[in-house]
């Protein structure tokens, strides 16, 4: 059970690996942001998995569902079924921040905040 953000990077860790061997680390990680954004507006078809009441086992479904409708690659929806199971898919943006920078260190990428 994901409990913490400690064990949500660890989670991120081990879905980056298996992306990453894929070739699919860049759209896993676009996808987990897609994701996260719609957990923040808690709206659309999405809306039952941030509802505590709703069975794991809908959320699963609906999951399913919209990674189908949405074309979303097997490694984010094994990863999104396995947290709506767990009813951990609270920790997603957390999940989905710790891929991105992985994927940025993996490639170089450097985050940088310009002020004038």
């Amino acid at each position: 059970m994901i409990t913490s953000r400690g064990d949500a990077v660890r989670y991120a860790r081990d879905l980056f690996d298996v992306a990453w061997r894929h070739n699919q680390a860049a759209q896993v990680a676009d996808e987990l942001d897609a994701f996260a954004a719609v957990q923040r507006a808690h709206s659309g078809e999405a809306r039952p998995l941030f509802h505590p009441l709703v069975p794991s086992a809908d959320k699963v479904k609906t999951i399913r569902e919209l990674s189908v409708k949405l074309g979303l690659s097997k490694p984010t929806t094994v990863m999104l079924e396995a947290l709506a199971h767990a009813y951990q898919i609270h920790v997603l943006e957390w999940v989905a921040a710790s891929f991105r920078e992985r994927l940025n260190r993996k490639t170089g990428v450097v985050q940088a905040r310009v002020t004038t």
